[in-house]
């Protein structure tokens, strides 16, 4: 603030030099067109208060020291927002699953309400593989007409839809081209997909397995510079239980580097492969299926990532089992879960797995 002179001490001289003062600004201003200098114009004013006690009293007396002002409590600022992640309510709760060798066998429509009525929240649903359409073709569904209509009916249905790709990473721009279509693909209806898996397991077309792991890491790369951080990309893995028991098929799987791309991870915890569940109970329906979900957080270094584990093979397993699988699922803190696949979920299976929405 600027400080006042007093002029009570000397009116005799003080009275001319503030008339002269006067008429100095009243003239400026004339020559401004009657409006003062904006603050920020480039003409300097001299601190008029301090300038005149100097002439008539000399140095200003020092002021008696202010008493320290009362702290002003801030409240503390807000964490900044960040841009939302993507949204992965496709992957929770339960499931169920439809591959391409099911579109002749299953209605589109039936099946969905179907589904609805059980208790499912999202459908699983095979886009194309990387032989179907033919290797040389440019389109990325093998079957676009039948696959709208599931997508269709199950968003009629409230249902998410989540398309999913088998690749076999020996051709990567037709992999990753059929991959990203799931995510720019509009049905006639306007209706689009809510996420993507890439099923990873095809080895047979990789001519080494440094190259097939290396394929893995880059078309999920790809994939996701192609679609960006917002869209919810889920990798659908082998279970390391399977790995375990052939170490050389599957030495240095890229983990860390899935789980730098893909937002879910979905083991395929098959249990009904396993004949040894008298001798080894991790390979029993409950230790396979929690075992699966704790190792594939370990072996991707995030203890949190949203898991959704697939348990099966339907038609190979007994309701017991299914009442495991759902316990060792709520067990593991999953994200969601389901059986491989609708067409051979029997209905007694159905009420345990409801509880996967829980």
């Amino acid at each position: 603030m600027r400080r006042v002179a007093k002029f009570a001490v000397r009116p005799i001289v003080i009275g001319p030099l503030l008339v002269v003062l006067s008429f100095a600004s009243i003239g400026f201003v004339a020559l401004r067109g009657g409006k003062p200098l904006p603050e920020t114009a480039s003409v300097t004013r001299a601190p008029f208060g301090e300038d005149v006690a100097r002439l008539i009293d000399g140095p200003p007396m020092t002021p008696a020291p202010s008493p320290s002002p009362t702290p002003t409590r801030h409240p503390k600022p807000k964490p900044a927002k960040h841009p939302a992640g993507p949204n992965l309510s496709a992957f929770r709760g339960l499931g169920s699953w439809v591959d391409l060798y099911d579109y002749a066998k299953l209605n589109p429509e039936t099946s969905v309400a179907d589904m609805r009525a059980r208790g499912v929240k999202t459908l699983y649903i095979q886009t194309a593989r990387w032989n179907k359409p033919a290797k040389e073709a440019t389109e990325s569904f093998a079957d676009v007409a039948i696959l709208d209509r599931w997508l269709d009916a199950a968003h009629a249905q409230r249902m998410k839809v989540v398309g999913w790709y088998l690749p076999a990473y020996d051709d990567l721009t037709r992999d990753v081209r059929r991959t990203r279509d799931i995510a720019l693909h509009r049905t006639g209806a306007g209706q689009t997909f809510d996420g993507l898996g890439i099923d990873v397991e095809y080895r047979a077309q990789a001519e080494s397995l440094p190259a097939w792991n290396a394929g893995v890491a880059e078309h999920a790369r790809r994939v996701r510079a192609a679609l960006g951080s917002r869209y919810p990309i889920a990798a659908i893995v082998p279970t390391p239980l399977q790995m375990e028991i052939r170490p050389t098929y599957w030495a240095g799987f890229p983990w860390r580097a899935l789980g730098g791309y893909a937002d879910v991870f979905m083991p395929m915890a098959y249990w009904s492969f396993r004949d040894d569940c008298a001798s080894n109970p991790q390979h029993c329906a409950y230790g396979y299926t929690k075992g699966s979900v704790e190792q594939v957080r370990a072996l991707t270094g995030k203890p949190r990532v949203p898991v959704h584990v697939i348990g099966g093979v339907g038609d190979s397993i007994a309701t017991a089992e299914v009442h495991d699988f759902v316990s060792a699922a709520a067990s593991a803190g999953v994200y969601g879960g389901s059986l491989y696949d609708y067409l051979t979920t029997k209905p007694d299976y159905w009420a345990p797995l409801a509880k996967l929405n829980g």
